[in-house]
């Protein structure tokens, strides 16, 4: 099981709804937790991340985008390993499968709550070197290739599938095994960010911390 050093995947769920108009209302804040809250240093304990939306933000959003702090790693496992899974609506919930092969990992897809998943063809590589996209017409879904940043993040948008409706809870789930603690202990702080689109200027952000210790 290799250490990959860049962890950055984006998964966009590309629109074909055309949105001439867009109805903004209440953006409030981000409510952001992060399960556990503290763990030792170089351990790899699952992790679950989950954003609320606030009390009256009736927004209907599009757009969500995690950023992991810098420093944590990720392992690829066997062969058909569950590395983590990502409930995105009441409808979409999304997967990522290693292949067994260092640095590549492969998708599934449901629109239907997860009573069934789609796979898709091709793989993506975590190590910068993924192929640029997978392109589904009839779900409108795409995954693009990594880009070369600092931070890691996964980035989600709905088109006919959205939106994100506010009174859900989205659920980000890095199962054990899959995402090594950084070395130094000190705070790390992951982000969240809603927005009605991805160019959208006005956006709703939240944020967590996870403190790792020498012990």
């Amino acid at each position: 099981m290799k250490i990959l050093r860049s962890f950055i995947v984006s998964f966009v769920l590309l629109s074909v709804l055309s949105m001439s108009i867009l109805l903004v209302s209440a953006i409030g804040p981000l409510i952001v937790t992060i399960d556990p809250i503290s763990s030792v240093k170089g351990l790899s304990p699952a992790y679950t991340g989950t954003m609320n939306f606030t009390s009256g933000d009736t927004t209907d959003y599009f757009y969500l985008k995690v950023t992991i702090p810098d420093d944590y790693k990720i392992h690829t496992g066997g062969a058909n390993t569950e590395m983590g899974n990502f409930t995105i609506s009441d409808k979409v919930k999304i997967k990522m499968i290693s292949t067994g092969t260092d640095n590549i990992v492969r998708f599934e897809y449901s629109i239907n709550g997860g009573i069934s998943y789609t796979p898709i063809t091709g793989t993506l590589n975590l190590n910068q070197n993924g192929i640029t996209s997978i392109t589904y017409n009839t779900n409108n879904l795409t995954f693009y290739k990594p880009a070369n940043e600092k931070n890691r993040y996964l980035e989600f948008e709905l088109g006919t599938l959205g939106p994100i409706k506010s009174t859900k809870t989205v659920i980000v789930k890095m199962v054990s095994g899959s995402l090594t603690n950084p070395t130094t202990s000190q705070l790390y702080t992951w982000l969240a960010t809603a927005k009605v689109n991805k160019n959208a200027p006005q956006e709703s952000t939240g944020s967590a911390t996870v403190t790792i210790t020498n012990s």
